[in-house]
């Protein structure tokens, strides 16, 4: 549960007090949730926010998940297939992947068998435009008790891989955030976490 910091294993029953400030959220090991954490006053002011994937692995440190986007209006992801959809998947405490959807991530993403298996329809590139411009602003891994840094790409930048806070969204100790790694969600890359950022 994310916001007391607990880990449980089931089948059993939690009880947790509830308030109109405090709704438990639960993420179920092996997968990837992304997010978009500024406040708005709309959906619609939100489209070209960044996102932060929260990224919840199972025993093994992995984690897999996919993301759809397309413009939230009209009906071009049916008539000119302009959506994106996106693979995510997470490995052996270490590396994150963006790439093509796979039947894995399908399957995580409750779309098994669904059409539009590409990065995107047949649609030309000023059609996505507006959503395939969104950049991943931050990756919450929950449950790395180390960190150290982050190659991006496999490029040594400047990525910063630390304790996550609050401030990032996390529950507090027990998670790591790569802030800022500079990547898109249309793109493929790797991010590529120090040895020490494992469990």
């Amino acid at each position: 549960e994310a916001a007391h910091r607990e880990s449980h294993v089931g089948p059993k029953r939690w009880r947790y007090p509830v308030t109109i400030a405090d709704v438990p959220t639960f993420v179920r090991g092996g997968h990837i949730v992304p997010r978009r954490d500024r406040p708005r006053r709309s959906t619609s002011a939100m489209r070209r926010d960044p996102l932060t994937l929260v990224v919840a692995p199972d025993a093994r440190g992995d984690a897999v998940g996919e993301l759809y986007l397309d413009d939230g209006v009209s009906f071009e992801h049916q008539t000119r297939g302009a959506f994106v959809r996106r693979a995510l998947t997470y490995a052996a405490h270490k590396e994150l992947r963006c790439s093509e959807p796979t039947a894995a991530s399908a399957r995580a993403g409750g779309v098994e068998g669904s059409r539009g298996a590409s990065a995107n329809g047949a649609a030309d590139a000023s059609s996505v435009k507006d959503f395939a411009d969104v950049s991943v602003e931050r990756v919450l891994i929950l449950g790395a008790a180390r960190h150290g840094g982050a190659v991006v790409n496999g490029d040594a930048r400047d990525v910063v891989a630390a304790p996550a806070s609050t401030r990032d969204g996390a529950p507090g100790g027990g998670a790591v955030a790569v802030r800022k790694p500079g990547v898109r969600i249309a793109d493929d890359w790797t991010i590529a976490l120090a040895a020490s950022a494992g469990r």
